[in-house]
């Protein structure tokens, strides 16, 4: 069920009637568009990428460091049964929790795609939930899937009988697609091979682009602009051959990269290096934080 808008909220906004479109049809739209929203929004939610249920106690791995304490109640989605449920957390440690659940014994299994962990309460929908920018938000990309989904080839036929593509169409996509295609030209020049997305194998030295979470963070949205901050982590990544000399390999890699930082970037902090496992070949990697700010005009 929607959380942030109603079909009828939709339905004056679209001026449809219920014999045309019913609510379950809206709802459907909105749902939609609140599962291309929510995410984006900071809300108190982890992602899983692996679990394992031992001696009567399961744990939770996620993707980044989460900020559940001991007696938080969670919200664990997205896990194959008995994982899947509301759990209190007994242990918090950086990058897991655990809490109590009797079962057999599970051993430990990535998960794909990752499932989430919500603080009872706090999800993006609680607490958006009044916001009227979200609102807003929510309505004009439910009105942008609703415009595509009756407009055959995303086509619209205005007043005077003239075929147009509808608004929103794919603009904001590849708008933001070119801001990552931005720093991936940035840092051609350096020694080391730039991928614009996860590659399934890396060679090092080198360097990965991907969303950061939250990935779009709604600064302004009006009639005439949507303003959207775009989040990247980027990733640096060199062989791990021996202590000393790679990490000096990916400080001056990581150096090189904020050198040649293209204007409008703005830098946050640098994470502290992991060591990675790609098949044989252990890595050194670390992530650079990464935001700049997009405006769509219509």
């Amino acid at each position: 069920m929607p959380a942030i808008v109603t079909a009828s909220q939709l339905r004056t906004v679209l001026g449809v009637s219920v014999s045309l479109y019913s609510d379950a049809y809206l709802d459907e739209i909105i749902n939609t568009s609140e599962a291309v929203i929510l995410p984006m929004l900071v809300a108190n939610t982890s992602a899983i990428n692996a679990y394992k249920l031992e001696s009567n106690v399961a744990y939770f791995y996620t993707q980044r460091e989460h900020h559940f304490v001991t007696g938080q109640s969670v919200i664990v989605t997205g896990l194959p049964a008995p994982f899947t449920a509301t759990h209190v957390v007994v242990d918090s440690y950086d990058y897991y929790f655990t809490a109590a659940l009797t079962a057999s014994n599970v051993t430990l299994r990535d998960i794909i795609p990752t499932g989430t962990a919500t603080l009872s309460g706090y999800s993006a929908a609680d607490i958006y939930a009044t916001s009227a920018p979200i609102e807003s938000a929510v309505l004009a990309v439910s009105v942008e899937v609703f415009q595509s989904r009756v407009a055959a080839g995303g086509q619209i036929e205005g007043v005077d009988f003239a075929s147009t593509p509808y608004r929103m169409g794919r603009s904001l996509t590849n708008a933001v697609a070119d801001t990552r295609a931005a720093l991936a030209t940035a840092f051609s020049s350096l020694a080391a091979t730039c991928y614009s997305s996860v590659p399934e194998s890396p060679i090092p030295p080198a360097i990965v682009i991907v969303p950061d979470s939250p990935y779009m963070e709604v600064v302004l949205i009006g009639k005439a602009s949507t303003k959207v901050k775009i989040n990247f982590a980027i990733t640096a990544i060199v062989a791990s051959n021996s202590n000393a000399g790679s990490l000096d390999n990916l400080e001056k890699l990581i150096i090189g990269i904020l050198a040649a930082m293209p204007a409008g970037y703005v830098v946050g902090v640098v994470e502290k290096p992991t060591v990675l496992e790609v098949g044989q070949s252990p890595m050194l990697v670390a992530d650079i934080n990464v935001s700049t700010y997009y405006t769509q005009t219509t």
